[in-house]
């Protein structure tokens, strides 16, 4: 198992941030110009620069940044959900960690215009599923894809075949469908509990 930082190691990094050196400044700006690992959901560019800024510090905090959501609309207005997992799972300790982190930085970059809530979760039982090397991972497997309503439908459920270029084919009860990522709203893992008795 890699090593998982301390508390005191998310927090000298935290102190690193707070430096503002010419090193740190030029460092985010190379990360913001990557290329999205996040293959499923819409091109939302304050997702886009979320994932940017946050994905290369979470990783070095001993974290892994399953996915971004962002809805400005709702009763209590906008929300930044983070998804976040660590080797051997995620702890609600270790969510707050991720969750101070994360809270740091974007203080400081501030790529949410408006006021919002940050929250930070597990990924889920039902993993969700957004970014390249997950979607890999789970070929073979069965998934539940929602889907907007430009497809024609609400869902899509079955086995992920294969993910070629950002299109995933879908095997629903021996039918191939292929989507586009962006045409996806949310792609879960369906945990299999066993054959029941």
């Amino acid at each position: 198992m890699g090593h998982i930082p301390a508390r005191q190691d998310i927090s000298a990094l935290l102190w690193g941030w707070s430096l503002g050196t010419a090193f740190f400044h030029a460092f985010w700006r190379l990360i913001v110009s990557q290329v999205s690992q996040l293959i499923i959901g819409p091109a939302d560019p304050i997702r886009m620069r979320v994932e940017a800024l946050l994905r290369a510090p979470l990783v070095e905090a001993g974290f892994e940044l399953v996915e971004v959501e962002f809805s400005g609309t709702g009763e209590q207005g906008a929300t930044l959900t983070l998804y976040v997992d660590r080797e051997g799972g995620i702890s609600l300790d270790a969510c707050a960690d991720a969750s101070r982190l994360a809270g740091a930085i974007l203080d400081v970059e501030d790529p949410v215009s408006s006021a919002y809530r940050l929250e930070v979760s597990s990924p889920g039982l039902d993993r969700r599923v957004a970014n390249r090397a997950d979607l890999e991972a789970t070929v073979g497997q069965r998934v539940r894809a929602k889907t907007v309503r430009s497809t024609g439908r609400k869902a899509v459920t079955g086995v992920l075949e294969k993910v070629v270029e950002g299109r995933l084919t879908i095997d629903e009860d021996g039918a191939p469908i292929t989507l586009d990522g962006r045409q996806i709203r949310i792609l879960n893992r369906i945990h299999d509990f066993g054959e029941r008795p």
